[in-house]
């Protein structure tokens, strides 16, 4: 009798040791969206948007920000949250719109992982290359506990497009097929 109390309850510690390691509570994401939040969740952060659903797994709205207008694209798998896109609408001003977003998230996080201090020299040159095609993109990224954010510049057929992508870098036990699915959506 002793010896199956004993073993009934070392089987519930492990399975609530079990269970809060599964549910592990995210700090980083976007704003208040957390990782792994569902769709409602981050609907109900956002109150007052109005979001569209751009596909099954992916909901955004618009809005103007310091004046620029801004996508914001909560992508999900699997009913949770593990990347936000802000496509930012810059007109004629692409490139110093990049290097005041770049220097913004630089004092927030610190030098990117790319290079050390801000160079504005350095991105006006590659911002060149961008401009005459010799390159198709350009990127900085930061790295935090449990986020990866990217800025990144593209050559596009209709100019040069900027988006800042803030990335879940755990997979929450993602299958290959969905971690594929995360990788194309970028």
């Amino acid at each position: 009798m002793v010896t199956r109390t004993f073993c009934c309850v070392v089987m519930l510690i492990l399975v609530f040791m079990n269970a809060v390691a599964i549910a592990k509570e995210y700090k980083e994401g976007y704003q208040c969206a957390k990782w792994e939040m569902s769709i409602d969740q981050v609907k109900r952060c956002f109150k007052g948007e109005s979001f569209t659903s751009d596909g099954q797994d992916v909901i955004s709205y618009q809005k103007k920000v310091a004046g620029d207008p801004i996508k914001f694209s909560f992508f999900f798998n699997r009913n949770r949250l593990f990347r936000v896109l802000l496509e930012v609408e810059t007109g004629d001003y692409t490139i110093s719109k990049f290097i005041e977003y770049e220097k913004l998230l630089t004092e927030q996080y610190g030098p990117s992982i790319n290079r050390k201090p801000f160079d504005e020299q350095l991105t006006l040159s590659v911002m060149n290359d961008l401009l005459t095609s010799k390159r198709k993109n350009y990127a900085m990224q930061w790295s935090l506990d449990e986020s990866t954010i990217t800025i990144m510049l593209s050559n596009q057929s209709n100019g040069l497009n900027l988006g800042i992508i803030y990335d879940c870098k755990d997979t929450f036990g993602m299958s290959e097929q969905d971690k594929k699915t995360k990788k194309d959506h970028l």
